[in-house]
């Protein structure tokens, strides 16, 4: 889980670092005909770009890994608890109840882990680092933009 979440960090740092690479191409280079800027910050702009696919990959193998290894200890601890069932007990629920819960439960756990890992990490992140970057390229409109943020954030947890 620790290599998921730090490759998820470098996944937001990348996904906002390519976007203010491209403004300082175009400020730095275009604005002052720079072809050599211009070809530097473009090739550099490639190698963050492959090595973002390389890290989103990364990303997604640990998150994927780290799901599939906690639903794998799930079905073991409810395999386990099944077995200490007395027969009666078994009969009552009825096998087939047992093992629909230990297959589509322990599925839905895995997917609501995935999904978690892979967004609710990424939310938290691209809003802080597109702030950070927000008040770094101009702080005035960063500050409008940090006004409206508690109004949104508002009406989302609302709806």
């Amino acid at each position: 889980m620790a290599a998921s979440l730090f490759f998820a960090v470098l996944n937001c740092f990348s996904d906002l670092l390519l976007p203010y690479m491209m403004q300082k191409l175009v400020d730095n280079g275009v604005m002052n005909s720079d072809r050599r800027y211009i070809i530097m910050m473009a090739a550099l702009m490639a190698a963050v770009a492959l090595c973002s696919v390389f890290i989103r990959y990364m990303k997604n193998f640990f998150t994927i890994k780290t799901a599939q290894g906690y639903a794998e200890s799930m079905r073991w601890k409810l395999f386990e608890k099944v077995m200490s069932l007395m027969p009666g007990d078994v009969d009552s629920t009825g096998a087939s109840t047992l093992i629909t819960r230990q297959i589509n439960d322990v599925s839905q756990v895995q997917a609501v882990l995935d999904s978690a890992l892979r967004v609710m990490i990424r939310f938290p992140v691209n809003c802080i680092g597109g702030m950070a970057i927000m008040f770094i390229l101009d702080w005035k409109t960063a500050l409008i933009i940090l006004a409206i943020v508690p109004v949104i954030a508002a009406l989302s947890v609302w709806l």
